[in-house]
């Protein structure tokens, strides 16, 4: 099982792909590993072990890179199911070295991430959801001390989880949710104080599935999602794209169509294009890199 990509910048010409492997969700050989991809060249560097910890079950990851060069890493960890799950913190000054700090995020048990944070300064706003209340919300978190605390969450009829978040500049940040039940459609909040409150989810024309997507903001209000096509299944992968800040949704086309499982998109723009990496059949981790003038 290869599941759960996670795309972030290393340097101008590299990006890391973090993702979680093993025999099977929860069970206790799953770790985290790591590749570096060359979007200039299309090469894959070897993949590594990123992070195991002897005991547990890893899963969803968020890498980020600090004004001050250093890396940054949240993943989560069990040692049973999800709901059990805790999140993990750790800091890097350089990835070939050892890690510098590893914590345990202050949350309660079932707080987990998936989705990129916003960072302002030396403060990270990150994106967490509960796996049984099915609310979301913004974990403010200090780069340099670890220090945080939870920002009001937000629910809405179906449940929502794994929340990715935009910021458009200055105080507003947008968030496209999974939705756990019916309506089977992915879900839009507005915040305009940096996620302290937040206008009631509503659910717009993408469908889902009960499964991840991403969003990224390309310019002004244009927003591209990756996102599952249907309400039940996870195929197609499929690009949409917004002209006014999430409201409005217009399918581009597909990146897979055939049966099987292409889920769990994370997308990331440079001066490549938006790369957009995604769990392939549970098999492989697929990455390919898109022309942004295509949206």
């Amino acid at each position: 099982m290869s599941h759960a990509p996670f795309l972030a910048r290393l340097d101008q010409n590299r990006v890391i792909v973090v993702w979680f492997a093993g025999s099977r969700e929860w069970a206790k050989d799953v770790r985290l590993l790591s590749a570096v991809y060359h979007p200039q060249t299309g090469q894959w560097e070897s993949i590594q072990e990123f992070v195991s910890d002897i005991g547990y079950s890893l899963g969803n990851s968020v890498f980020q890179m600090d004004g001050s060069g250093q890396f940054h890493l949240w993943y989560v960890r069990t040692k049973g199911y999800w709901h059990e799950g805790e999140i993990v913190h750790m800091i890097w000054r350089d990835l070939k070295g050892a890690f510098i700090s590893k914590k345990i995020v202050p949350l309660e048990s079932g707080w987990l991430v998936r989705g990129r944070p916003a960072v302002r300064g030396n403060i990270a706003y990150l994106p967490v959801y509960h796996e049984l209340t099915s609310e979301c919300a913004i974990w403010e978190q200090k780069l340099s001390s670890g220090e945080g605390r939870l920002l009001s969450s937000m629910t809405a009829p179906g449940g929502l989880i794994h929340p990715a978040l935009v910021a458009p500049g200055g105080d507003e940040f947008r968030c496209l949710m999974r939705n756990l039940h019916a309506p089977h459609r992915i879900h839009l909040a507005y915040s305009m104080d940096r996620g302290e409150t937040w206008s009631r989810p509503f659910p717009t024309s993408l469908p889902n599935p009960n499964s991840g997507l991403d969003v990224v903001l390309l310019d002004g209000n244009r927003m591209v999602c990756v996102y599952n096509d249907s309400p039940t299944n996870r195929t197609p992968l499929s690009l949409g794209v917004s002209l006014n800040g999430g409201v409005e949704w217009r399918k581009i086309g597909d990146l897979e169509s055939l049966p099987g499982e292409y889920s769990y998109p994370s997308l990331l723009r440079d001066q490549f294009g938006v790369h957009v990496a995604y769990t392939y059949k549970r098999e492989a981790i697929k990455i390919i890199t898109l022309n942004p003038e295509l949206f």
